[in-house]
């Protein structure tokens, strides 16, 4: 019989650990302006914990470990309480993220074979950064490195300072916080719980952030539903820190990238006929290449604009639309070059224009020839009969 109360242990445990993962996937995943049945999923993976729990609870009385059997009634309890707090929309869809992580830990911390942080067939984490040749760096260093980026990219995207970030080790469990977005003074600080950085979690605070420059009142709501469309990706763009991901997932472009760059194209042909208009106005029209305005206009745009583009950050898609309209009209140094070659180097230049033909008049069709009229003598000789 103790046999048999170890292998439904082992079962009881192993069911907790998916049921655990399966309710934190699916609450990630539970879009904005969702209804009451759309958690009947997580529910079911919940109450299903439960009932493992309970099961465990006996199962591990059996095997005399008293200590184990205590700590599978309180994960039965956390798990109820959960369950009734979410079905009862008690709670909000962050504050459920963080509540079912805070009792995967507590599970996790009497079933260390389940610490999903501990995998033992990773590898070190020192030889997988050696084998992609990232440069071997502390996993603070890393993760603080991440948040910064991912926090330009919002700054960025949104026209805002970026605000001051911070990381803490020690972080509340009741309730447990993997963010906080405060005001001090005329700084704006985002502090992060260290090992609990993730997209949503950034985004969330961020929104706190942007509401607080704009006068607005922080809302939890909101800030959530922001974080949800910043980590998962929207009509607006793509999802946090995923720039070009069609290229690497294989995914279509969009109508906006598309229009992006056909409507480039039309406005640097549209900059091209400007600067023919510029060299008329000057006179120079017909004058050598190198004598030309718009030669010197478009020289200077095509090592102007990169250099602006490398050193100066601009907000997309302006950045994008200088990037293409300066490679068209580079395109046209070319032509330039071929002109000046063929002109050896001092020629005027001389445009093809269009001259229409002269019409010709018709020319009449020539009158067949007329025969000479035969001699009298001939005709009557012709006509005989005979």
């Amino acid at each position: 019989m103790v046999g048999d109360a170890r292998a439904f242990l082992r079962f009881n445990k192993e069911e907790i650990f998916k049921d655990l993962l399966a309710v934190e996937g699916h609450l990630r995943n539970v879009k904005p302006g969702y209804k009451s049945q759309d958690l009947a999923c997580i529910a079911k993976h919940l109450a299903d914990a439960e009932g493992h729990a309970d099961e465990a609870i006996s199962h591990a009385a059996e095997l005399g470990d008293d200590e184990a059997s205590r700590k599978f009634r309180e994960l039965r309890d956390r798990l109820r309480d959960l369950r009734r707090d979410l079905q009862e929309s008690k709670i909000s869809l962050e504050e459920a993220i963080r509540r079912v992580r805070e009792v995967r830990r507590y599970f996790e911390g009497f079933n260390p074979e389940f610490d999903v942080s501990k995998c033992r067939a990773c590898g070190e984490v020192e030889e997988v950064l050696a084998k992609l040749k990232i440069p071997l760096t502390s996993l603070r260093d890393l993760e603080e490195e991440v948040a910064h980026k991912m926090l330009e990219h919002l700054a960025s995207k949104y026209g805002v300072p970026k605000p001051e970030i911070r990381f803490i080790d020690e972080c509340p469990t009741e309730p447990v916080k993997f963010g906080l977005y405060s005001r001090e003074g005329d700084k704006h600080v985002i502090t992060l719980c260290r090992g609990g950085l993730s997209a949503h979690v950034l985004a969330h605070e961020f929104k706190h952030y942007l509401d607080s420059l704009a006068g607005r009142p922080l809302s939890e709501e909101e800030a959530e539903s922001f974080a949800f469309e910043e980590a998962n990706g929207n009509s607006r763009g793509k999802a946090l820190y995923s720039e070009a991901r069609y290229k690497i997932l294989g995914e279509r472009m969009a109508w906006r990238e598309i229009g992006l760059i056909y409507g480039s194209q039309h406005l640097a042909k549209g900059v091209d006929r400007a600067l023919g208009e510029l060299d008329r106005f000057a006179g120079k029209a017909t004058a050598a290449v190198q004598e030309r305005p718009s030669t010197w206009v478009v020289a200077g745009l095509s090592i102007g604009l990169p250099l602006l583009l490398a050193f100066k950050k601009i907000k997309g898609p302006l950045d994008k639309l200088l990037a293409i309209v300066g490679g068209y009209l580079s395109t046209k140094i070319w032509d330039y070059i071929e002109e000046y070659m063929a002109g050896g180097g001092g020629a005027t230049y001389s445009p093809v224009s269009y001259v229409p033909a002269t019409p010709v008049a018709p020319v009449a069709p020539a009158e067949k020839p007329v025969e000479a009229e035969k001699p009298v003598t001939e005709r009557v000789h012709a006509e005989r009969v005979y």
